[in-house]
């Protein structure tokens, strides 16, 4: 009589039984077979869910189907695909993505940077992060359809507002820039169509430090009669010297927040008809130096003797907010200040506008990004120009207005404040009700009765 077999050995024939039988039977390799013996021990052995196949080149790889390797998620593709892109099949009868601009193809769907993860699973409370810092604005649109989306843009002509303009162009959205100079606007279509000869692009004259020219831009927009699905506030000016507008009001607080607030007055009732929107507004990390009184104190003592450290309640004043005389002026002061009014003005938007389905968003861009927003002032110019090496891209800084414009995050989360591509938290100064009324009444103050 024979002695039984170890365990090692037993499992060893398990093996061999178990391939001689698959490859007699044709099964596919990987696949289980129930033939009443228990799971072999072998290091070879694939883990459940896995197959094992071959390139055309004879080589193996291994594929786990349905879930994510590290969430255990599942993921579906949804909506057509972008305009420029078509579905073919190859002669293996496998799914094949031309690019309609180059004719190149691929294999990888242009939907999956915007694949969601099924609504019958487990869903983490919070998001996860799909990209930061160093992603550019085209991995953030990758496999957006905006064919039926409006944008409307200030600051689109240059910089960062005019890559984010181009990438939208590029996905098939209508824009509407409003720009101070038609002919820079006029520039800005020549290099869009050549890029991309469909693009839908229409100007609008808007000079943000003339109220007047405010105003004239708000009713063109009203008789254009459009949807507009996403409003950006990008426009911005640093001002090395004391300047007034027409209108008796500081430039710098005037085109960087008043005038955006006003647009905003004008066109209340027209965004309320557009729901579901987004009213995306760029600001600056450096509005934290208004509120930090270390900060206050060293750029008084180090860059500017009329930036004077002031109690926070004394910040929003007529005086404050639009000085009347270049004693009481700083350039940099000045700026900060007009960004803090942004942020505020964001959160004091969503808490009116959120009940009537609109979402408002501050973006924060990039520190020290290379833009001709400083090309008046040569220290910060030249600041910015030895970091160039370390500071994001414009099309990196331009990432993050896509996200907040675009990205189906915002809907999961309270947040209203977006720096690197992800939510961050606004300053605590913002969360405070009396502070954004009081803003907001002081700004009021300032516009044509």
């Amino acid at each position: 009589m024979h002695e039984p077999l170890n365990s090692g050995l037993a499992n060893e024939a398990i093996v061999v039984i178990t391939q001689v039988l698959m490859k007699v039977g044709g099964t596919h390799r990987g696949a289980k077979m129930d033939i009443g013996f228990p799971e072999s021990d072998s290091e070879d052995e694939l883990p459940g869910g896995w197959e094992e196949r071959t390139t055309l080149d004879d080589r193996v790889y291994y594929v786990k189907y349905w879930t994510h390797p590290r969430t255990k998620r599942r993921k579906i593709v949804c909506g057509p695909l972008p305009s420029t892109w078509r579905r073919l099949v190859d002669n293996e009868g496998r799914a094949v993505f031309q690019d309609l601009r180059t004719g190149e193809t691929t294999f990888s769907d242009p939907r999956l940077a915007q694949a969601l993860e099924q609504s019958d699973q487990h869903v983490h409370p919070f998001p996860r992060q799909r990209f930061d810092a160093r992603s550019t604005v085209m991995q953030v649109m990758h496999g957006l359809n905006l064919t039926e989306k409006t944008v409307f843009v200030t600051g689109g002509t240059s910089g960062i507002g005019f890559e984010f303009v181009k990438a939208i162009v590029v996905h098939g959205a209508s824009v509407i820039v409003a720009c101070r100079n038609i002919d820079s606007g006029r520039e800005l279509m020549k290099k869009l169509k050549a890029l991309t000869p469909s693009a839908k692009i229409d100007l609008v004259s808007c000079d943000l430090s003339a109220l007047e020219s405010v105003k004239t831009c708000a009713d063109e927009i009203i008789r254009m009669n459009r949807r507009i699905d996403i409003f950006v506030y990008n426009a911005a000016i640093f001002e090395p010297n004391f300047n007034v507008t027409k209108d008796g009001i500081e430039k710098t607080f005037c085109v960087n927040y008043l005038s955006h607030f006003y647009l905003t007055k004008l066109l209340w009732n027209k965004m309320k008809e557009c729901a579901p929107a987004r009213i995306v507004i760029t600001t600056c990390e450096c509005h934290h130096l208004c509120v930090c009184p270390f900060c206050r104190q060293h750029y008084e003592s180090y860059f500017s003797a009329n930036f004077r450290a002031k109690p926070i309640d004394e910040l929003f004043s007529i005086e404050n907010l639009s000085p009347v005389s270049a004693s009481s002026y700083s350039s940099l002061g000045a700026y900060c200040l007009s960004k803090l009014c942004c942020v505020l003005f964001t959160a004091a938007l969503q808490e009116r506008l959120s009940e009537h389905n609109l979402c408002c968003v501050a973006v924060h861009p990039g520190n020290v990004v290379y833009t001709k927003l400083f090309r008046s002032y040569f220290p910060l110019r030249f600041i910015a120009f030895l970091c160039r090496p370390f500071a994001k891209t414009l099309e990196q800084a331009a990432a993050s207005i896509a996200f907040a414009s675009f990205a189906t995050e915002l809907a999961d989360t309270s947040s209203n404040y977006v720096n690197n591509c992800w939510f961050s938290q606004m300053v605590n100064l913002a969360m405070s009700p009396i502070t954004r009324l009081r803003l907001w009444r002081l700004s009021e103050r300032f516009l044509p009765c």
